[in-house]
């Protein structure tokens, strides 16, 4: 067992696990909780690893666990976006005035 460099292993695995929880929550205030809930989940449970790629896959499979969770959530189901629309969505409806 190895003792984990949590800064380090913040450090590297960060952006990784930020896509990997955008991938499927879409939206980046809720991927960061995912991760950080992922993060603190390990630090919680005092988790040994073997060694650093045993800790990133550990914290990739929780971070996809929560995610699914999020996703599966009554709270989440009944949710609407406030977020900018993008410009294809904003193209599309500027055609609308246009329409028959």
């Amino acid at each position: 067992m190895e003792d984990i460099n949590w800064p380090q292993l913040v450090h590297t695995c960060s952006k990784d696990l930020l896509r990997l929880a955008y991938s499927y929550l879409k939206n980046t205030q809720e991927a960061e909780d995912a991760v950080q809930e992922a993060y603190l989940n390990a630090v919680a449970k005092k988790i040994q690893f073997e060694s650093m790629e045993h800790a990133k896959a550990w914290l990739a499979r929780s971070t996809i666990n929560i995610c699914k969770n999020k996703l599966r959530s009554p709270w989440h189901k009944k949710r609407s976006s406030f977020e900018e629309p993008s410009e294809y969505e904003t193209a599309d409806t500027a055609c609308l005035p246009e329409l028959p």
